[in-house]
C-alpha cells in the first residue's frame, strides 16, 4: 500500500490516465485528474472535478462493473481491476482500457483517496480478436476443405520417416473405412492394407521414391476390414532437410473405384458386342453359303438342260432365242450368288 502522500505528484507524473476519487460511495467524487487523462478522454480538470464517477463514466453496462470494483476496493483497502471498459463515445473515438483501482492509505491505515488508472488496451484486444476470427475461418476452412475431400473421395496424408508416424485426413480416413480414434496409423499399418498382389510393388516404388528423391504417381488397391477392394489413384512428394536428407513424405489418394467399375463395365459390354457382331458374321457367312448352294443347286440343273436342249435337233427360232435369254438370265444370276458368297466369305 502507499502511505498518505500528495495525489497530485503521484497522478501528474504518471504516463496512463488517471483519476483521484474520493472514497465518498456511492458518489465517488473526482478530485483531480492528470494531464494524461484530458489528452485521452479531452476533459479537463476543470469539467471532471467535483463530479461523481458515473457522470465521468456513463456507459451503463461497464459502469456497473466499475462501481463493483470501486466498492471492493473501499471495503478490502485492496486494488481491484476491471478489464476491457469500452471508452466513452464521446471522448472522440472507440477505445478499450482495463481499469485499474488503486486504495491511497494513510500512516494510520486510513483510506483517504482511491486512484483510478487507465490503460490502453484497444490494440491487444483487436489483435485477440483478430486472432480468433482467423482462427474460426482456419477451422471453417479446415472443415469446408474436410467435406469437399469426404465428397470427392479425396484424401491426403503426412509421412513422418524418421517418426514413422502417419497422419491421415478424415476423408482418408473414410475412403479406407477405419476409425481414426482405433487406428494409429504407420507405415507397417498402410502396408498391411494394401492388396497382397500389390504390396511388395508400392514399398518398392516408395522405396526408390525416398532414394532418388522424386515424386511418385501409382494406383493401388487396398482392402478394408470387411473385405471390399477399393482403387486408389495416389501421389508421393518427398520432403528434405537442408542436408538433403529425406525426412517426411506428403502425398494424397483418389478413390476411383467407381471409375475401374465403370470401365470394367464398358470393356465387358464392348467384348459382348464385339463377340455378337462376330457371331452375325458368323451367322451370315453360314446362311450366304447355304443360300448359294441352295440356289445354285437348280440353277445348276436349268443350265445342264439348256445344254442338252441346244443340242437337240430343231429349228423353231423363238423356242431357241427363248432358250438363250434363260441361259443368259441364270448365268447373271450365278455370277450374282458367286459374288455373295465371295463377300460374306472377306467379311
Amino acid at each position: 500500500m502507499l502511505k498518505q502522500t500528495n495525489p497530485y505528484q503521484i497522478f501528474n507524473i504518471l504516463p496512463s490516465p488517471c483519476l483521484v476519487l474520493l472514497p465518498d460511495a456511492p458518489e465517488f467524487t473526482v478530485a483531480d485528474c492528470n494531464p494524461a487523462f484530458t489528452t485521452v478522454t479531452g476533459l479537463s480538470q476543470t469539467i471532471v472535478s467535483g463530479k461523481g464517477i458515473s457522470a465521468i463514466i456513463a456507459n451503463s453496462g461497464a459502469g456497473s462493473d466499475i462501481f463493483t470494483a470501486l466498492n471492493l476496493a473501499l471495503k478490502q483497502k485492496s486494488a481491484t481491476r476491471v478489464n476491457a471498459f469500452p471508452g466513452e463515445s464521446d471522448w472522440g473515438y472507440k477505445r478499450f482500457f482495463d481499469i485499474n483501482i488503486t486504495p491511497l492509505l494513510s500512516d494510520n491505515g486510513n483510506l483517504y483517496c482511491l486512484l483510478l488508472s487507465l490503460t490502453d488496451v484497444t490494440e491487444a484486444i483487436a489483435m485477440k480478436q483478430q486472432a480468433a476470427m482467423d482462427a474460426r475461418e482456419l477451422k471453417q476452412a479446415a472443415q469446408l476443405m474436410s467435406q469437399v475431400q469426404e465428397m470427392a473421395s479425396f484424401g491426403n496424408w503426412r509421412w513422418d520417416v524418421a517418426q514413422n508416424k502417419v497422419t491421415w485426413s478424415d476423408a482418408l480416413y473414410h475412403i479406407y473405412g477405419l476409425d481414426k480414434t482405433s487406428f494409429k496409423a504407420t507405415f507397417e499399418g498402410y502396408r498391411d492394407l494394401l492388396h497382397p498382389d500389390d504390396r511388395d510393388r508400392i514399398t518398392a516404388k516408395i522405396g526408390e521414391a525416398l532414394q532418388l528423391q522424386k515424386d511418385i504417381t501409382f494406383e493401388e488397391r487396398i482392402i478394408r476390414p470387411g473385405g471390399e477392394i477399393r482403387y486408389l489413384q495416389s501421389w508421393g512428394r518427398v520432403q528434405t532437410d537442408e542436408n538433403g536428407m529425406p525426412t517426411a513424405m506428403i502425398g494424397a489418394c483418389l478413390d476411383i473405384t467407381d471409375r475401374k467399375i465403370a470401365e470394367a463395365t464398358l470393356n465387358s459390354e464392348r467384348q459382348l458386342r464385339v463377340a455378337n457382331i462376330e457371331q452375325q458374321n458368323k451367322q451370315l457367312s453360314e446362311i450366304a453359303w447355304m443360300q448359294s448352294h441352295v440356289i445354285r443347286a437348280p440353277l445348276a440343273r436349268v443350265m445342264g438342260l439348256i445344254e442338252v436342249y441346244r443340242s437337240c435337233d430343231g429349228d423353231n427360232c423363238e423356242q431357241g432365242e427363248l432358250i438363250n435369254q434363260i441361259s443368259d438370265s441364270v448365268w447373271e444370276l450365278d455370277g450374282i450368288i458367286r459374288e455373295i458368297v465371295s463377300r460374306a466369305e472377306r467379311a
